[in-house]
């Protein structure tokens, strides 16, 4: 049952874990303030010649800063300099092609110059991309600021996204070709062990929560929930308490996001259920740094640990966790992404049957390819050793290296409707025959976010 569980999920989180960005500009030290509110006040006065010192003064103490470099370019083009407005405008559209304000600014600069067919383009009806949650915590503003199209004053945020479809699963047991096969030196028959396809229907739900604690601070409050559900079509699953399949999240925790760091650290409680009626409960920390190396270069480093129960079978009762280190990169005109890193595995179960260690590699592409298409292409590769033989009737300690490989497709109907497809194969090869598997599953549907 674990080896479905972390299927499903793997299946779900693929395109459930995503927060819409709300705001994407950091402020300078505290010292700078005052500096940096006067600036903004004088360029809402047109009084752009007194602005425009202000914040070249504030750029040569901090270099780069993106609302800044914002607001000299809303000064530059104010004192009719539209080439320099333009050059900035076009730094800031290569961290971030997607912010409205700066799209229709750059757009203002571009025809000032006479590049109509440049600022036609810029001025189109940008998208609105989702970035994961480190992203999104990592560039969220430490003041309220009129910059975005967002409204950054308010300290608590609250998103989710609903989504329905259907499914096809070639093997949604996770069985081998035949329930007839060696174990050891023995040929053996256990019914019901085959593989079992299934059409399927699914609801799936997250909600994600951020309440700044205060309004200048790095500290915020975070919450998740998640629901997913599963519903099979194939009556025979019945007969395995598979027909229907049911996964729950709660999480919680505290933020802080501050110039290039992110920490964050979340108590999470999930439960998995076959027909409500044999479950799997886990609970434990949760663990995340961010270093911004730089705006597209990011480090990232997780880890997890947690205590399972589970209610069928006491002897898997135990602590299970991860540990990994990963790369993102972040290029292209539409922000594409891509990431690549390994984390080690482990698990202590009261069986030592049960109980592993081993590490998986993996690697996931984000690609932009319209303002409306997304295509995430990903290939991971986890292999596991075990303290035990599989089974009492095999020698030889269970080893297993599993392969994954698929893609996600989102199509962007509006801000908050998406056509969703995706496609996932895993191949489980291992030394026991009762745990040699592959499966395809095709997925399509419709999610609605907010």
């Amino acid at each position: 049952m674990s080896r479905i569980l972390f299927c499903l999920m793997a299946l779900f989180l693929s395109t459930a874990g995503l927060a819409k960005a709300q705001d994407v500009f950091q402020i300078p030290v505290q010292r700078d303030a005052a500096d940096w509110e006067r600036a903004d006040e004088l360029l809402a006065e047109g009084k752009a010649d007194e602005a425009y010192p202000l914040y070249a003064a504030l750029l040569a103490r901090h270099p780069g800063h993106n609302a800044l470099l914002l607001g000299q370019a809303r000064a530059a083009a104010a004192l009719g300099r539209p080439q320099e407005a333009a050059a900035i405008y076009n730094t800031l559209l290569q961290r971030f092609p997607d912010e409205p304000t700066i799209r229709l600014k750059a757009a203002d600069a571009e025809r000032a110059l006479g590049n109509t067919a440049r600022a036609e383009h810029l001025a189109e009806a940008p998208p609105t991309f989702d970035f994961d949650v480190a992203r999104l915590a990592l560039f969220e503003p430490r003041r309220p600021t009129p910059l975005s199209s967002a409204d950054p004053s308010k300290r608590t945020i609250f998103t989710g996204r609903l989504r329905a479809g259907l499914l096809y699963d070639s093997n949604a047991n996770q069985g081998p070709a035949s329930e007839t096969f060696s174990l050891g030196n023995m040929v053996v028959t256990v019914p019901g062990a085959a593989k079992r396809e299934t059409l399927a229907a699914y609801f799936g739900a997250n909600f994600d929560l951020q309440h700044r604690l205060d309004e200048t601070g790095p500290w915020v409050a975070v919450a998740d929930a998640r629901l997913f559900v599963r519903g099979n079509g194939n009556s025979a699953l019945g007969e395995l308490k598979a027909r229907e399949w049911q996964w729950g999240r709660l999480g919680g925790g505290l933020r802080y996001a501050q110039d290039d760091n992110f920490f964050e650290v979340r108590l999470k409680g999930e439960i998995f259920n076959y027909e409500f009626n044999n479950s799997v409960v886990a609970t434990g920390p949760e663990l995340t740094y961010i270093r911004a190396v730089t705006p597209n270069l990011h480090l990232v480093s997780q880890a997890w640990i947690d205590w399972r129960n589970y209610t069928q079978d006491s002897t898997r009762n135990g602590f299970y966790g991860q540990a990994g280190e990963f790369v993102r990169v972040f290029f292209g005109e539409r922000r594409h992404s891509f990431l690549v890193g390994g984390k080690y595995v482990g698990g202590s179960a009261v069986n030592p049957r049960f109980s592993y260690n081993g590490w998986e590699a993996t690697t996931r592409l984000g690609l932009g390819l319209t303002r409306k298409v997304e295509v995430s292409p990903h290939v991971s590769f986890t292999q596991e050793h075990y303290r035990r033989p599989a089974t009492v009737l095999e020698s030889r300690n269970r080893k297993d290296g599993r392969l994954r490989a698929g893609v996600d497709v989102i199509y962007r109907l509006s801000d908050a409707w998406s056509l969703e497809a995706n496609y996932m194969y895993v191949n489980n090869r291992s030394r026991s025959a009762l745990y040699r598997y592959n499966q395809h599953v095709i997925g399509c549907g419709m999610s609605w976010g907010f």
